[in-house]
């Protein structure tokens, strides 16, 4: 599973955003396509959350499954399925872990 995991991450591309500060941070993973499949964001407090949140409600792909003022409780990681995840569906068999991944990296720096 470990070597599947880090194949996979070899063969797609994680984007980190411009806009990272010490509290939050964006990126984008493409999985073969140059789409991105998903928008991820990790955020360190409440406030930094509500904007991270309300961010990725901008532009849904498909209709949001939560609600806008339902924002989690800090620390937390949101995802927003991007376009590109039409072109790749078997992304979303493996994308949980490279989520959880990005999160708890980052968390930990901070």
């Amino acid at each position: 599973m470990l070597y599947d995991f880090k194949k996979r991450l070899v063969r797609n591309r994680l984007l980190p955003s411009r806009r990272a500060t010490p509290r939050f941070v964006r990126a984008q993973l493409i999985a073969g396509e140059p789409m991105p499949v998903v928008a991820i964001g990790v955020a360190t407090d409440n406030d930094a959350g509500g904007k991270l949140w309300r961010a990725l409600y901008r532009q849904p792909v498909a209709p949001p499954v939560t609600e806008v003022d339902d924002v989690p409780a800090a620390p937390c990681c949101a995802v927003r399925l991007e376009a590109g995840a039409v072109h790749s569906p078997d992304a979303m068999d493996w994308l949980g872990g490279p989520e959880r991944c990005l999160a708890w990296a980052w968390l930990k720096q901070q």
